[in-house]
C-alpha cells in the first residue's frame, strides 16, 4: 500500500517562501525538503522517506491538475550541455525548477503518495513518490485580492578571526603584483595598522575590516502580489488570476521579477462530457542567477574569503576604467568580483 498526506492551499500561504515546495517543509512526515540559498528562483530538492538509490534520482514525480511533469533542476544532458547538475564542479547558475514557479494563491491542495505501491498508480517515474498538485478552479462569484511582503536579512554573521591579514608565511604583501598573489589567503603579519600597498596599487591601513558582510548584504525584500476572477455559472464556473513577484535579493544587484496568468475553466455542455481546461503563462526575469557552491561567480563565496585586511568596499565599482574586472585576486578563476 502508500501513504497519502494532503496539504491545503490556504497552508502554503500563511508564512510564503521563494519556491512553492519549500512551504511543506514540516507539513508532511517523512517529507525531507532542501534548498539552496539562491534566493528567489532557486531550485528545492524534495526526497520522500530518504534516499532509496545511488545511481537513479531520487526526486519524487510531480502530477500537476493529472499531467506528470518535471521538475528536476535544469542540468546536464543534450539539450543543456552547460547546465548545472548541483555539484560544486559545475560552475554554473542554479536555474530554478518548473513547480517552483507555481503561484501558491493558485494552489487548491498537495498531495504526497509515499511508498513504492505509489508506483503502480504513475509507473516507474514514481518509484520515489509521487506528488499530486490540483491548481483552483472557479468556486462562486467574487474577486480575490492578496498581497504579501516578506523581508530577508543575513542572520549568520560569523566570527571571523581579525588578528591576521592578507599575506603568507607571517610575511605583508609589499607590491600589489604580491596582494594579487596572496588571493584570499590571511596568514600573514598580525594586524597593526600600518601603511600597505593592496591588489590595486593603493596603500591602506593593514587593519581587520570589521563590517565587510555589513557593508555587502542588504536587506532583501519580496512583494507578491494575486488577484482573480471567479465565476461560477450553470454547467460551469471559470476562474482567471494574475500573479506579480517582485524580489530584491540580500546580495547586490541580483533579484527576480515574475509575471504568471492562470485560466481555470470547467464546463459540462452535455451530460457525461465534462472539459476541463488549464492555462499557465508565467515570464520571469532573473537578474545575476547565483552560482552553485563555489563556482566561479559565486558572490557568496568571495564574499566570505575575502582577505580580513581588504574592505570589500575597495571593489566597487566592479570595472576598471579599461573595462577590465576589479579583481584582488587576478590569478584565481574563482575570486571574483562579488559586486
Amino acid at each position: 500500500g502508500y501513504a497519502v498526506s494532503e496539504v491545503k492551499g490556504e497552508d502554503l500561504t500563511k508564512a510564503r517562501e521563494n519556491n512553492l515546495m519549500n512551504s511543506l517543509s514540516g507539513k508532511v512526515p517523512g517529507l525531507d525538503i532542501g534548498s539552496t540559498a539562491g534566493g528567489a528562483g532557486s531550485a528545492t530538492s524534495v526526497i520522500i522517506r530518504g534516499i532509496s538509490s545511488l545511481s537513479q534520482t531520487n526526486q519524487p514525480l510531480y502530477v500537476v491538475n493529472g499531467v506528470p511533469m518535471e521538475n528536476q533542476p535544469v542540468g546536464l544532458n543534450n539539450a543543456n550541455p552547460n547546465g548545472n547538475s548541483g555539484s560544486q564542479w559545475d560552475n554554473a547558475p542554479d536555474l530554478g525548477d518548473a513547480v517552483g514557479n507555481l503561484n501558491p494563491d493558485d494552489i487548491e491542495s498537495i498531495s504526497v503518495l509515499k511508498g513504492a505501491a505509489a508506483a503502480a498508480l504513475y509507473g516507474y517515474r514514481a518509484k520515489a513518490g509521487v506528488i499530486l498538485i490540483t491548481t483552483k478552479s472557479g468556486k462562486g462569484s467574487g474577486i480575490e485580492f492578496n498581497t504579501n511582503y516578506v523581508a530577508e536579512q543575513v542572520v549568520d554573521r560569523t566570527d571571523w578571526q581579525q588578528v591576521y591579514g592578507q599575506g603568507a608565511n607571517g610575511l605583508k604583501p609589499t607590491t600589489a603584483l604580491a596582494a594579487g598573489q596572496a588571493g584570499g589567503s590571511s596568514y600573514g603579519a598580525a594586524l597593526d595598522g600600518s601603511s600597505i600597498i593592496q591588489f590595486d596599487g593603493v596603500s591602506r591601513p593593514y587593519s581587520a575590516q570589521k563590517n565587510n558582510m555589513e557593508d555587502f548584504y542588504g536587506t532583501g525584500g519580496t512583494w507578491t502580489n494575486t488577484i482573480a476572477l471567479n465565476k461560477s455559472f450553470d454547467g460551469g464556473s471559470l476562474r482567471l488570476a494574475g500573479n506579480t513577484v517582485d524580489n530584491n535579493s540580500i546580495v547586490p544587484n541580483s533579484g527576480l521579477n515574475r509575471q504568471s496568468f492562470n485560466l481555470a475553466g470547467i464546463f459540462t455542455p452535455i451530460k457525461r462530457l465534462n472539459i476541463d481546461t488549464r492555462l499557465n503563462y508565467i515570464l520571469e526575469q532573473v537578474k545575476n542567477r547565483p552560482m552553485v557552491s563555489d563556482g566561479a561567480g559565486n558572490a557568496n563565496y568571495n564574499a566570505i574569503f575575502l582577505p580580513t585586511s581588504v574592505n570589500i568596499n575597495d571593489l566597487k565599482p566592479w570595472r576598471n576604467a579599461d573595462n577590465s574586472e576589479r579583481l584582488y585576486n587576478p590569478g584565481n578563476v574563482y575570486a571574483t568580483n562579488p559586486w
